[in-house]
């Protein structure tokens, strides 16, 4: 992907029927807000580039698929040592089982917040 396509790609992002114009100056506001704010929080966290960082990353499908394997791969091996003497294939299903679970609670928690519902946090969570 070009660089130009790639702007465009990130550009597309924020929807296009997101105009500015007068009859939106709040909605405009907001995201300006948002964004601000994000930002703030992001520079104090991950330096004062985290936003041009991000956007530097390569988000080809193949770039995705590979951080996704590694990240599987990470927590398979992370599963074999918590449980040394479990079986390969009871471990690997266990394993999906704990993804699948969280996948399905992280999914609950953003239909309720945007329902306008607050988020759930799990005490195990907060530790």
């Amino acid at each position: 992907m070009t660089a130009k396509a790639q702007a465009q790609y990130k550009a597309a992002i924020v929807p296009a029927s997101l105009s500015l114009q007068p009859s939106r100056a709040p909605l405009a506001q907001l995201l300006k807000s948002a964004l601000s704010g994000r930002h703030e929080a992001l520079k104090q966290q991950c330096g004062a580039h985290a936003m041009q960082n991000a956007l530097a990353q390569d988000y080809t499908p193949q770039a995705r698929a590979s951080r996704i394997v590694t990240l599987s791969r990470a927590f398979y091996d992370g599963c074999q040592q918590q449980h040394p003497g479990e079986h390969a294939d009871a471990l690997l299903r266990n394993g999906m089982d704990a993804l699948k679970k969280g996948l399905v609670q992280d999914g609950l928690t953003v239909l309720t917040v945007l329902n306008g519902g607050a988020p759930r946090i799990s005490t195990r969570a907060r530790r």
